[in-house]
């Protein structure tokens, strides 16, 4: 038996990058409660970008495992994407280093990793190695 495709099409939300408001979400927090509202306006997927204390988006383990641990608190079940962008870290062998370091990893590779020589089936498998660990 065949199952039906759903009709409805698959929304991600993209919640923030490197946009310069005061009302793009940076903190986890910030990023969670937006992550909510997207849900609860539908979406099924957040796309994230971490930032660092100091206001900079960042591939480093800590900053992207708290807002990945504050998304999936306040939106169980949510897909999450985390950017994995050469705008963030432009070196690829340092911005694979650090996607390899990450304790939480999100449930989608980000296709931007493709992009400034990165490697996106390095990247979805370090992902998926990962995950079978946790």
């Amino acid at each position: 038996m065949t199952q039906a495709r759903s009709s409805r099409p698959f929304l991600q939300a993209a919640l923030n990058g490197d946009r310069v408001h005061p009302a793009v979400p940076h903190t986890p927090a910030q990023i969670a409660a937006e992550a909510l509202a997207a849900v609860n306006a539908g979406a099924q997927s957040v796309h994230v970008h971490p930032f660092d204390d100091d206001g900079r988006q960042t591939l480093a383990a800590e900053p992207c495992a708290a807002t990945i641990r504050a998304v999936r608190a306040a939106c169980p079940g949510i897909s999450i994407s985390l950017t994995t962008s050469a705008d963030v870290e432009p070196n690829p062998q340092r911005r694979m280093a650090l996607v390899e370091a990450w304790t939480e990893t999100p449930d989608l590779p980000d296709g931007r990793m493709a992009h400034g020589n990165g490697d996106l089936v390095a990247a979805a498998a370090a992902m998926l190695a990962r995950n079978a660990r946790q």
